[in-house]
């Protein structure tokens, strides 16, 4: 069963001055909050303000939250619905810094767009996790010794970083977790408009998880 009981404080996520709100293009005024919400059901809400051209299916998490590392590496949610959903279907997975460690936070998104950039993803993703829970890492450098680890050498890493693509993720993560109000990981947002209500969800399982998103992704 996935744990859908926040486990600690540490699960919220940051929402002062420094939020990345700060960088939307979108004037603050439109920015959807939770109660701009356009509707809900009992499993998930409907934006007021749909993410335009977002991929079908975004799966946010953060490497420094113990739920979004149980959903990674023991019930293997992305995995999992790769194989459930209609083939082409496009599943992201979207880093949300956590508001304890805001500037090592935005360091793991921004290097979690190096990892897609460079199609290493799915290999580094575990190790991340790992070397993060473990405390083994606390910064920048740890993090391209991970990288480094897992055969993507510190100049490439370094060579990538700056690239215009890995820049544009970067943002396009910030400004989505932004743009949903994103308070809590991991979280699923269905087609750009419809985000799961993880704590209502009546199967928890990740087969519960799988059927609810399959079904969003039918509605209009």
């Amino acid at each position: 069963m996935l744990d859908t009981a926040v486990p600690y404080q540490a699960t919220q996520l940051r929402s002062d001055p420094l939020d990345p709100r700060q960088s939307l293009d979108i004037p603050e005024q439109t920015q959807p909050r939770r109660s701009s919400y356009a509707g809900e059901d009992e499993q998930s809400h409907i934006l007021a303000d749909p993410i335009e051209y977002a991929p079908p299916v975004i799966v946010f998490f953060s490497f420094m939250n113990d739920r979004s590392k149980q959903w990674a590496m023991e019930h293997q949610v992305v995995q999992n619905l790769r194989k459930s959903v209609p083939q082409g279907t496009t599943i992201a997975r979207y880093h949300a810094p956590m508001r304890f460690a805001w500037d090592f936070g935005e360091h793991l998104t921004h290097a979690w767009a190096v990892a897609k950039s460079l199609q290493v993803d799915d290999r580094i993703i575990g190790p991340l996790f790992e070397a993060v829970h473990d405390r083994k890492i606390h910064d920048l450098e740890g993090v391209r010794a991970v990288f480094n680890e897992c055969g993507v050498p510190p100049d490439m890493f370094l060579k990538e970083w700056g690239k215009e693509w890995v820049m544009g993720e970067k943002k396009a993560m910030d400004d989505a977790v932004a743009h949903v109000d994103l308070d809590e990981v991991p979280g699923i947002l269905v087609k750009g408009k419809y985000m799961v209500k993880l704590d209502a969800l009546k199967d928890s399982s990740a087969d519960g998880v799988i059927k609810l998103v399959k079904g969003l992704l039918a509605r209009e």
